[in-house]
């Protein structure tokens, strides 16, 4: 209990490291108004005029990020490409990593375990983690606080390009895909499993399942809550909050 409150603390304090700012409100208005009515589909959708990276032999798949004007600069590579011996044809795993991941390690185990079984793996690298970590910033610290539309840029980014990887691996041969997400990443792999038709095969290892509690009720989110209420957002918009994140029925 002791270590959990410890943590609970030290993401607020986090949260608190970024205050919104006094247009956020009118953004946000502006970004609901835009959306509403539209189809959560098109939210998620591979822009028409993206030029899909090319598929490596080893190492990792590189491109720019697909929305770029929405999101707070990130560089690097964005997932590192585990080839086993069978080769473009074999199935491949996609593994998303958990919120403030610091160490591969274990994502690197899970990718020889899988080689040693016939199956590629994937290692995702998701916004402001690892190789898209910001300088004098902590792994995914920009990755869920108080701006909702940073939050909702990381999310649609974080699909668009794990659709884009599986796009490109099918177009080498690949013919069955899978996705495993731990914490954060079971968030993306099944927002992705909703939009991707390609994605055959899911695990999921504690994804968040109720983005409304963790926004509105989750002992880590004081400061994130306190932030929105300054601005007039709270629960009784929750709908506009949620609509962007989840896949609505």
């Amino acid at each position: 209990m002791a270590v959990d409150w410890v943590s609970f603390g030290f993401v607020n304090l986090l949260q608190a490291r970024h205050p919104l700012p006094a247009d956020f409100r009118a953004r946000w208005d502006r970004f609901t108004a835009e959306w509403a009515g539209r189809p959560v589909e098109e939210f998620y959708r591979i822009p028409a005029d993206f030029a899909p990276p090319n598929c490596p032999t080893t190492g990792g798949f590189y491109f720019p990020v697909p929305f770029p004007a929405s999101m707070t600069p990130t560089t690097g590579r964005r997932s590192i490409f585990f080839p086993c011996k069978q080769g473009w044809t074999a199935p491949t795993m996609l593994l998303g990593h958990g919120l403030m991941s610091v160490s591969d390690f274990g994502y690197r185990r899970w990718a020889r375990r899988l080689n040693a079984r016939g199956w590629n793996a994937v290692f995702v690298h998701l916004p402001y983690h690892y190789s898209r970590r910001l300088p004098w910033h902590f792994h995914g610290e920009l990755c869920i606080g108080g701006d909702l539309l940073r939050n909702a840029a990381g999310i649609r980014q974080s699909v668009v390009e794990c659709r884009i990887v599986l796009q490109q691996l099918r177009r080498k041969g690949g013919h069955l895909f899978g996705g495993w997400g731990t914490s954060y990443g079971g968030w993306i792999m099944a927002l992705l499993a909703c939009f991707e038709p390609l994605l055959q095969r899911l695990i999921l290892v504690e994804p968040i399942l109720n983005i409304d509690n963790a926004i509105w009720k989750a002992p880590s989110s004081v400061a994130l809550r306190a932030g929105l209420r300054r601005l007039g957002i709270t629960p009784k918009t929750r709908r506009e909050t949620c609509a962007w994140f989840v896949r609505e029925s």
